[in-house]
Order: C-alpha cells, then structure tokens, then sequence
C-alpha cells in the first residue's frame, strides 16, 4: 500500500495534461495542494496504527491486505466498515475525502458485469476483464475518479433525442467519443490515477443508443 509521498511521486510520473487558468501545471502544482493533501491522507490512514484495521481488507482476488479504497465489498460488515471508514477520515480531514466514490463504482461494476455476462448466457467476458483490471487496480493502490455526470442538454428529451448527441456518454465505433465540455463535470480527475465514466440516466436500447458497460481511461500512465 502506498503512502501520501509515493501517491505524489507518482503523480509527478504521469503525462502532463493538466491546465489551469489557460498554462499547463505539474500535477503536484501549489494550485493542486489542497487536494493532494486530502487524497494523500486516504493513502496514509492504512498505515496509521489506530486507523489500520478500518482502512484496510483483504483481497478477495490475492488475499494481500490492500487499501480499503480498493476493495469490493464481500459481506454487510464490510459495508460498515466502509461507511465508518468515510466518515472517520472526512471528520479527520474536514473535507470530503473523494475517493469514496470511485469505490462505490467499483463495486457497482462488479455486480453489473457478473450480471450482465450471467444475462447474456455467457457470450460476454465484462465481468471477467473487470476482474484483470481490478487486480491491477488493488495490486498498484490506485485511485479512480467517477465520471457519473452527463452533460444532459435538453432535458425533456432522451439522449437519443438530442439535437447535440455528445449532450450523453455515447459509443462510436466501440470507442467512447471524446467530448471535452466532459471534463467540466469530472472533480478530482486531476488527483487520480484513472477515470471511470458511466451514465447517469438510463439508455434504452430500442432508441437505438448502443451501450457500453464500463469504460475506464488511463491516459496518464504511468503511475
């Protein structure tokens, strides 16, 4: 499990992507602080004796004991735990802590792909891929940011309504379209090592959108 100092050093080793106010930043810019020093302390708290068995679990793909942030949910109690562990370090941190979130994705991903794979009579591997990336995920302490806002555009209308169809997260060619105007729903995509886009409202099939179960970048490695 990594520490506050090596999540930063880590940043510092991805692709320099990041624009504020019109110029280019390092990832561990001053302008960056406040919310590194947030994140930072979620990769601290597992190494801090009274705060170690609430911030970590076992892998339930390794068995390694890995960052709480990481884990998928195996029983009630570690619901709880997870709970417990979110208000514990917002308290300490007097701030919202960002991960959680991410966490809540993971584990929503988890169950939809077992389900849709179960679904499709075995035609797909969503849950099994998800599988690969997650142990990647929980082998190396990495933080995803959950891209859960659509842009929306005109509210009565269905996403495949829109007069503007990048007003939803679509698929094009098997790939998520690039929308930049995004990016202006994501917050602590710039402190995170991957994102993790979904939907927010429901998509029918029969409207013709094509619909993908999970799509999570890495344009920034490495980490």
């Amino acid at each position: 499990m990594r520490t506050r100092e090596q999540y930063i050093e880590g940043l510092r080793k991805m692709k320099r992507n990041l624009y504020f106010n019109g110029s280019k930043i390092d990832r561990d810019d001053e302008e960056q602080l406040p919310s590194l020093n947030v994140m930072g302390f979620t990769f601290d708290a597992p190494h801090i004796p009274e705060l170690r068995d609430l911030c970590t679990a076992k892998s339930h793909l390794t068995g390694e004991t890995i960052n709480r942030f990481c884990h998928i949910h195996q029983n009630p109690q570690d619901l709880h735990h997870k709970q417990d562990m979110t208000r514990t370090l917002c308290r300490t941190g007097r701030m919202c802590i960002q991960r959680c979130m991410g966490t809540d994705a993971i584990n929503a991903v988890n169950a939809a792909s077992f389900e849709a794979d179960k679904q499709n009579n075995g035609s797909t591997e969503y849950h099994k891929n998800f599988l690969r990336w997650l142990e990647n995920f929980q082998n190396n302490d990495l933080a995803v940011c959950c891209a859960q806002t659509d842009m929306k555009g005109e509210r009565l209308k269905r996403p495949a309504e829109q007069t503007d169809p990048d007003m939803y997260l679509r698929v094009v060619e098997n790939l998520v379209h690039p929308v930049d105007r995004l990016a202006g729903h994501l917050r602590f995509l710039e402190a995170a090592h991957q994102f993790l886009c979904r939907h927010l409202r429901h998509q029918r099939v029969e409207q013709g959108i094509e619909l993908s179960l999970i799509h999570i970048s890495e344009p920034t490695r490495p980490y």
